[in-house]
């Protein structure tokens, strides 16, 4: 094992069972072995901590850390278990990897490159797949020049949160908020932190991120009444928030049509947890 790992992988888990073996198989089978992982069970109702206990007990870059006992009457949300994760975080650069996402084997590969070529990033992110959970075919999701961070920050999160890093010198001042979306809010805080230079694009897709039935990914009623709250959490007058709603239809038009008829289209992969 490194004494000290580049990059510090961070993942919540709640009943994650089902997809232990992706996951694992996934980090097992980057290229770039220069890691460490810390996975936060944060209060499984059924195997999960202890599939995972068994599945990396033999591999000392994995640290369980069990939630078990922490009051569930605080807001719910993976905001708390990213929290405790980064505080045991030991590398410069941070990765968020939710235990249903997919990272194909170069990810963390050409992560490593950009940043070694690129010190001064503070933040880093790059185009993915989404795909539904069950399907065998995912569709590439672009980030197009036109709608650069900078330009749509305040209505729609543009950082992917499986293919973005962030330096430890960023997490230091931010932590998520408990909130829903607490990913857009996070990344929104953080692009106030950085200058414009701190910021790099990679353009790559090596990332598939998963649709689950009944996430708020899927209901699109459920995630615009959430994102309506964030913009009045943020500041903005009741008569702007309908036009940030109209903006934030409008790139997703533009996304479901690229989907359609632009997007590359990427086979599932499949990995199994063998080390």
């Amino acid at each position: 094992m490194h004494s000290i790992p580049f990059f510090s992988i961070v993942t919540p888990v709640r009943n994650g069972s089902l997809f232990i073996d992706s996951y694992l198989g996934s980090l097992f089978s980057q290229s770039f072995t220069n890691w460490e992982a810390i996975i936060v069970d944060d209060c499984s109702t059924d195997c999960t901590y202890m599939s995972l206990s068994q599945k990396t007990a033999s591999d000392t870059r994995i640290q369980l850390i069990n939630l078990s006992s922490v009051n569930q009457a605080d807001f719910p949300g993976p905001w708390r278990a990213r929290n405790i994760g980064v505080t045991h975080a030991r590398a410069k650069y941070i990765l968020f990897y939710d235990i249903d996402d997919i990272w194909l084997p170069t990810f963390l590969e050409s992560y490593h490159r950009i940043l070694c070529e690129k010190p001064q990033i503070k933040l880093l992110s790059s185009s993915y797949y989404r795909f539904n959970d069950g399907s065998d075919i995912a569709n590439g999701r672009n980030q197009f020049p036109l709608l650069a961070p900078r330009l749509f920050i305040s209505y729609i999160n543009p950082f992917p949160l499986l293919s973005t890093c962030v330096s430890q010198e960023i997490f230091s001042k931010l932590a998520f908020k408990p909130c829903f979306h607490e990913d857009f809010i996070y990344w929104a805080s953080a692009w106030k932190m950085i200058k414009t230079q701190d910021y790099f694009y990679a353009p790559c897709q090596l990332t598939l991120y998963r649709v689950r039935r009944g996430s708020v990914s899927s209901n699109r009623i459920k995630s615009a009444l959430w994102l309506v709250n964030i913009y009045r959490s943020n500041g903005y007058p009741l008569f702007f928030v309908p036009i940030l709603a109209v903006l934030r239809l409008g790139i997703e038009i533009v996304f479901l049509l690229s989907d359609m008829c632009m997007s590359t289209k990427l086979k599932v992969p499949s990995f199994k947890a063998l080390h």
